[in-house]
């Protein structure tokens, strides 16, 4: 048990050196910068730009898991969405909420593979499963999206407390 988990940790820390150095190496090139302004030629506006940027971390978690994913888009998405009055903390909250919505679907499906292993059932088992859920989360993503302030009450509240 041991050996195992120090081969899928080695794994999963190999990833995020690897994707570290991609992060460096587009921030160093100034890949966020030049995305920020092409983006703002499309829209200004936080809501439309919010679910398109959902719809590309839903493809990228599709297909990379979530560390080193966040490892790489943070940088350049931040300045995108900051840049139209999105709150960074929301916004990484979200980030992370959507790029979790790939932990739980095919191909790289993390938590996928945990699930078929624990409960013993196959892949294509589990994911018609999880067909509810899923809608589950994509419904609470557009009202997330919709609704910034379930996400930013909490912060928001205390800040004015703090004050």
């Amino acid at each position: 048990m041991l050996i195992r988990t120090a081969r899928l940790t080695g794994m999963v820390l190999l990833l995020l050196a690897f994707a570290t150095v991609i992060a460096w190496f587009l921030t160093i090139n100034m890949v966020p910068q030049t995305l920020v302004t092409q983006v703002q030629a499309i829209t200004q506006d936080p809501f439309l730009l919010l679910l398109i940027v959902a719809g590309l971390l839903l493809l990228v978690g599709f297909v990379m898991d979530l560390t080193p994913a966040m490892v790489i888009m943070a940088p350049m998405l931040t300045p995108i969405v900051t840049s139209v009055g999105v709150d960074p903390v929301y916004f990484g909250v979200l980030m992370a909420f959507i790029l979790g919505i790939g932990l739980l679907t095919p191909p790289v499906g993390t938590c996928l593979y945990v699930g078929c292993g624990v409960g013993k059932v196959s892949m294509e088992q589990l994911v018609k499963a999880m067909l509810p859920y899923h809608a589950t989360l994509l419904v609470v993503l557009v009202i997330l999206i919709a609704f910034p302030g379930i996400v930013t009450w909490l912060p928001d509240l205390t800040a004015v407390r703090g004050n």
